[in-house]
């Protein structure tokens, strides 16, 4: 879908969350069919009764197509044409999550889940009479896409990267086993978000961890300003041994967490507020003041077991204050990918097991695919060009404070 149609669907949806009660429906049916509208002039190189040399062809009609959505089933009134064939990129980013929740069902019913079980879904879902062709001819378009975007080749360099993982289950020779699936955001030179993949393992180990760094580093990524991670040895060693000397910045939300399961609950009342003030830090001078208060506090406190892993700690997370200020609050955690793994929660809490790994693979594939489409297309994440003439000055700035 080109800018311009993205653009105007997202304006038409702004419509929508305006509303209230039973018009919501209606009128997101009334936005899909004016981009689809919009598509179709494009496509044909004329409005609709809008004579010139460059039509292609013409309008023949239309004819319903059902589009399920968040908020109901859809009636869309899909354009035909005399000569060719014309498809939408806003039906078809609609309904490929659907086709792949659907062949994921069909899987599930094959390897034995009730029939019961299943016709609850598939009410659930809005679908009717489905049967086993009518998936096989949804799970073959699918599978191609999610593969090919899956080996798509990347840029040589993004601004930051952040990598996290999440755990789902799997039914596999019998058993239900737990599935690690692993992500990776960049943000690109433009200021956008890219999905840069996913890879399914059965433990989130060094093995898996590396096999996934080097997918991406023979798909072409060669270097980033900043890694943004988690604290799990087998991620720290195989992105050491894939992209060595590149900077990592530890979660500083997860290392908080982790300073404060350290100590008892009575020593909460005065480490809580000094531990968040120095994360919640939003310049150098009150970065480096907070450290200062916090070590203070822990000394005194005579616990040098704990002041002795605040200084081996503290370098990990403290390496986004040598970028852009105004990027801090997006690059000291890995909270902006784990909004995507919520997401991925959302979509898949219908199936809870899944019934083998390709169809785990095959609906994270396609709920990936859909939201990396809503970010490249959409709006700037963050503001890089702005951002890399102060840098310099911030790097000048830590060493006379550091």
């Amino acid at each position: 879908m080109t800018k311009t149609s993205n653009n105007k669907l997202k304006e038409l949806t702004q419509l929508v969350k305006q509303e209230t009660g039973n018009n919501l429906a209606e009128l997101l049916k009334i936005a899909v069919n004016q981009t689809v509208q919009a598509e179709l002039d494009r496509h044909l190189n004329a409005k609709k009764y809008e004579r010139n040399e460059a039509r292609t062809t013409y309008r023949s009609g239309t004819r319903k197509r059902g589009l399920k959505t968040s908020i109901g089933n859809l009636e869309i009134d899909f354009p035909k044409v005399r000569s060719g064939s014309f498809t939408s990129s806003v039906m078809e980013r609609y309904q490929r999550v659907d086709r792949a929740m659907i062949s994921t069902i069909q899987n599930a019913y094959i390897n034995g889940v009730s029939t019961r079980k299943m016709h609850r879904l598939f009410e659930k879902m809005g679908i009717k009479n489905l049967d086993k062709s009518t998936v096989s001819r949804y799970i073959q378009p699918i599978q191609h896409e999610v593969n090919k975007w899956k080996s798509r080749k990347l840029l040589s360099k993004y601004i930051y990267i952040w990598v996290d993982a999440i755990h789902s289950k799997v039914r596999e020779d019998g058993q239900v086993k737990p599935q690690t699936i692993m992500t990776a955001i960049g943000l690109r030179e433009d200021g956008r978000r890219e999905i840069l993949g996913f890879v399914m393992g059965n433990r989130e180990a060094k093995t898996t961890w590396k096999e996934f760094f080097m997918n991406l580093k023979n798909r072409g990524l060669k270097e980033t300003e900043l890694w943004i991670r988690d604290d799990h040895d087998g991620l720290k060693a195989a992105l050491n041994e894939c992209f060595p000397c590149q900077t990592q910045q530890r979660c500083i939300v997860h290392w908080q967490r982790n300073l404060l399961d350290k100590v008892s609950k009575k020593d909460l009342s005065w480490l809580v507020p000094l531990s968040s003030n120095f994360v919640k830090s939003t310049t150098l001078e009150e970065f480096k003041y907070h450290k200062e208060k916090l070590l203070e506090a822990v000394e005194s406190k005579g616990k040098m077991q704990l002041f002795d892993w605040l200084e081996e700690s503290l370098p990990e997370v403290s390496n986004f204050i040598s970028l852009s200020g105004k990027h801090w609050s997006k690059i000291k955690s890995t909270n902006p990918i784990e909004r995507l793994n919520e997401e991925i929660r959302r979509r898949e809490k219908s199936i809870r097991i899944f019934p083998n790994q390709a169809s785990c693979n095959l609906l994270i594939g396609a709920i990936l695919i859909q939201q990396n489409e809503d970010w490249t297309e959409g709006k700037i994440y963050l503001n890089v060009e702005k951002e890399k003439k102060q840098n310099l000055l911030i790097k000048l700035k830590i060493a006379e404070n550091f």
